[in-house]
């Protein structure tokens, strides 16, 4: 993953998370200020991680890893924000979270060539 499409993910991770922030004054979505904000910042994740994907980072790694960055964000503004609880058990799972991120982030693999678009794929041909 290129270094434009790590600061996207990164992006992408942290709108989900203050997004997240909004899930308890939104109260059910009840609220309507909180409510447009978490829907506009997951919406806003949403558009960059698809933008990862398209960039050519592989589904599964780039999903995984906005969504390992997006939970140590969770977890470190839940604690500081809504003051929730923090026990060894948590900063050991914290911890196994940002070892996976890091391990996909920075693991260099070889893979074949991925269709680009929906016609490329094998069974988008009615020729097939």
């Amino acid at each position: 993953m290129d270094s434009k499409s790590m600061v996207m993910a990164l992006g992408a991770a942290t709108m989900f998370a203050v997004g997240g922030l909004c899930m308890k004054p939104s109260s059910g979505f009840t609220r309507i200020g909180p409510s447009v904000l978490l829907i506009a910042l997951f919406g806003g994740g949403a558009i960059l991680n698809a933008l990862v994907v398209h960039r050519g980072g592989e589904l599964g790694v780039a999903y995984l890893l906005v969504v390992g960055c997006e939970t140590l964000l969770a977890f470190a503004l839940g604690t500081v924000v809504y003051h929730e609880q923090v026990t060894p058990a948590r900063v050991v799972a914290m911890l196994l979270v940002a070892a996976g991120a890091l391990l996909l982030a920075t693991t260099e693999h070889e893979h074949a060539e991925a269709p680009s678009e929906v016609s490329e794929l094998p069974l988008a041909r009615p020729d097939r």
